[in-house]
């Protein structure tokens, strides 16, 4: 029989994987749709997505930051601050939303141009990422207003959100697409819809959350901005070797040739979409550490420590044999085309293996932002890029190919993995 703490990772759990795992299943959607127009449609929406997700993603402290804070000072009965968190938070969102997007109206060219594709590829992404950017606002209010229902334990409400924006995105994709002609462009401005779809309903959450706080019995003396950036600036600098070195990854993709740009573009999607699997409970894992701790409770070798380490193993055997026995099948299907079965067939097992490393190193970055330890958070993720960069340059350098690349990748988790179990149990 499950006991209290399995229910209680569940009940966090999966909510945010069914939200999680929409996104990356959209992009998916994105590109099967592109595809149909062509495989160079398919590689303008690897280079535009890669250029997108430079500059969107380096804002993920919206999330990883806010969740544990407002978990922290709901368990104290502090509301005040959590409706200072939340007015500060969109403050943010606003300055960085309209931030992204004037630097990609204004520098497109040059940021697709480090990717050196042909002129027609880098014709598709301009089409594809500047109605796309336009909708980054959009983006980053749903992260942040998630984020904080997640504090809250109002996870049900991501997923509502979710099933919204992709329902929206993928009938718009086909519709714009298909019906209109818009090409790249529809598929660009159907995501920036579905966003503003989806913000619209979390914020009218949020609000009727907020209006229903009790009285404030006891507000503590918290800086709201000096948290929020102590723990932020943390993030934001992990969230920068991060997404440089996968940037980097899928930037010598795409010199070595057009097939390799979209096949390494479906393979991070299909990657990304089961690592939202660890990623759930993970998200899960910052609500109820950060919960135990601000009780004056520790977490190493507790039962919630011991739940989450087998659940985590679970899942990555699972997720593993998944990805070994059906990864060819996956990329055929999604690519509408055979011609990458055999460079797939040569990547399957280091594919699935990085995901089984992956999935420790990714439970141990909520695990550490729940123990409030976000400077060990980033100083894993900073050391794994940095090594991971280095080979993914000497992969370069002598033409390793794609196999070369995801060696790189699951050297960098691998040292993740081992440095956030160190760290970890020194709380």
């Amino acid at each position: 029989m499950p006991t209290k703490t399995y229910r209680d990772i569940w009940v966090n759990s999966y909510p945010v994987f069914f939200a999680l795992v929409l996104e990356p299943v959209v992009a998916l959607v994105d590109s099967f749709v592109a595809s149909k127009l062509g495989l160079l449609y398919l590689s303008g929406v690897g280079v535009g997505e890669s250029i997108y997700g430079v500059l969107v993603w380096g804002f993920i402290f919206l999330a990883y930051g806010t969740t544990p804070l407002v978990s922290s000072l709901r368990s104290k009965g502090d509301f005040e601050n959590i409706t200072k968190l939340i007015i500060f938070g969109r403050k943010i969102v606003y300055f960085f939303g309209i931030l992204t997007f004037v630097i990609i109206y204004f520098y497109s060219e040059y940021l697709i141009s480090l990717f050196e594709p042909t002129s027609e590829v880098t014709e598709f992404a301009r089409s594809y990422i500047l109605p796309r950017t336009f909708g980054s606002i959009f983006y980053l209010y749903v992260l942040h207003t998630a984020a904080v229902l997640r504090g809250l334990r109002k996870a049900n409400a991501t997923l509502v959100s979710a099933v919204i924006a992709s329902s929206i995105n993928i009938i718009l994709d086909f519709l714009f697409v298909f019906s209109f002609g818009l090409g790249l462009f529809g598929i660009g401005l159907a995501s920036t819809l579905a966003f503003l779809s989806a913000s619209i309903y979390l914020h009218n959450v949020l609000r009727k959350e907020v209006s229903s706080f009790p009285p404030n019995i006891k507000s503590l003396n918290v800086d709201i901005r000096k948290n929020f950036f102590s723990m932020s600036f943390a993030i934001l600098l992990r969230s920068f070797f991060l997404v440089g070195m996968m940037t980097l990854m899928k930037n010598f993709a795409s010199r070595i040739s057009s097939e390799a740009i979209a096949l390494n573009h479906i393979l991070l999607y299909v990657w990304t979409i089961f690592t939202m699997l660890i990623d759930s409970v993970a998200v899960a894992s910052q609500t109820l550490v950060a919960e135990k701790i601000s009780k004056g409770y520790t977490y190493w070798k507790t039962d919630l420590s011991k739940s989450l380490v087998k659940i985590c193993f679970g899942l990555a055997v699972i997720v593993f044999l998944v990805l070994f026995i059906f990864l060819v099948d996956f990329v055929e299907i999604l690519s509408n085309t055979n011609a990458l079965n055999s460079a797939t067939e040569e990547l399957r097992l280091l594919v699935a293996a990085s995901l089984f490393i992956g999935f420790f190193a990714f439970l141990w970055d909520g695990v550490l932002l729940g123990l409030g330890s976000s400077n060990h958070f980033a100083i894993i993720t900073i050391a794994g890029s940095v090594v991971g960069g280095a080979l993914l340059f000497f992969t370069y350098v002598n033409n390793l190919g794609l196999y070369g690349l995801w060696v790189s990748l699951c050297v960098s988790l691998v040292i993740r993995s081992l440095m956030g179990f160190y760290f970890q149990k020194l709380k």
